[in-house]
């Protein structure tokens, strides 16, 4: 006797996918070719308050020398020098750029 063959498993969906993705995609192609297919849109919404200058700034700033007594930069003491650069952000998009920059303030 033979073991039981195994059920097919259903393809699973990309994490993020809708499932009307792969149809969309080939209708942009149709009508509008490769490039259109490859790329999207731009999507509505606020525009990013960080811009990449910004996160430049940050992340070169925190990569210097902490200010005279204090032994590292806190978010706070960053926050403080990027408001007197003219840079206005809160703690928390300080506290994110150092976290995508995999930054180590000390």
């Amino acid at each position: 006797m033979q073991p039981p063959r195994p059920r097919a498993r259903r393809h699973r969906r990309p994490a993020g996918r809708e499932p009307g993705h792969r149809v969309n995609v080939r209708r942009r192609y149709r009508q509008q070719g490769l490039a259109a297919a490859l790329t999207e849109k731009p999507r509505s919404g606020q525009p990013r308050k960080v811009t990449a200058a910004v996160e430049a700034t940050i992340t070169s700033l925190a990569c210097t020398d902490a200010p005279h007594g204090a032994s590292r930069w806190s978010i706070r003491l960053l926050r403080g020098r990027l408001i007197e650069l003219g840079v206005a952000v809160g703690e928390e998009s300080v506290r994110q750029v150092l976290k995508k920059a995999s930054s180590n303030p000390g």
